[in-house]
């Protein structure tokens, strides 16, 4: 997601691949998958994974079936983030913690707090928070890069969303569909549901969308 270009992470992270990855998957001693709660979510890559017989850990805070879809599943689903799960290994173990790993953690945090508005912020995650951005974080650049940097094409499917919104049990539930013919005819390059779904979940009574 173009959005999170800013990040340090993102100088060297990469998509997968078969022709460059399934190799490197096949020769790996450990397989980390974090906030994910089933193999299946990984697509291709899971078949990869799962031929190869590579060794698979998993870090997510998501309530995942049969006690996790690794190996070694270190779960935890009263923590507000994945990120905050890897940030308490981390100090348990003395890690050295710089700018990068600073800034995925904060980004982790308030992506699934909403920006810390959603009902799981806590005085524990405000604390954190701020210890996070004590590491030099641009937290009104990552704010405006996350929330604040929609595209025009973007923009005007939100119109389509809301226009078309069903509304279910009294207001409460929200649905909608967006068809691959409207992302194309608008131009839409890349489909990032987040803005939308925070405009939804702002209506009054809205509890699921």
């Amino acid at each position: 997601n173009s959005r999170y270009d800013f990040m340090d992470f993102a100088k060297h992270y990469q998509v997968y691949e078969p022709t460059r990855h399934d190799a490197l998957v096949q020769s790996a001693a450990l397989f980390v998958m974090c906030d994910l709660s089933s193999l299946a979510r990984l697509g291709p890559l899971g078949d990869v994974v799962a031929a190869a017989g590579v060794r698979t850990a998993c870090i997510d805070h998501h309530p995942c079936e049969h006690e996790g879809p690794a190996d070694l599943n270190v779960l935890d689903a009263t923590a507000t983030a994945t990120g905050r799960i890897v940030w308490e290994y981390i100090r348990h173990v003395g890690g050295r913690v710089d700018h990068e790993i600073a800034e995925s953690v904060f980004v982790s945090l308030c992506t699934d707090t909403g920006w810390f508005r959603y009902a799981n912020t806590n005085d524990g995650v405000l604390q954190l928070a701020g210890e996070l951005a004590a590491h030099r974080l641009d937290v009104h650049g990552i704010h405006r890069a996350i929330y604040q940097s929609s595209s025009m094409p973007l923009l005007r499917l939100l119109g389509h969303v809301t226009r078309g919104v069903h509304e279910e049990c009294g207001g409460r539930f929200a649905w909608f569909v967006i068809r691959k013919e409207l992302v194309r005819e608008l131009g839409v390059d890349r489909l990032d549901t987040d803005p939308i779904l925070d405009v939804l979940r702002s209506a009054g009574k809205i509890e699921a969308v």
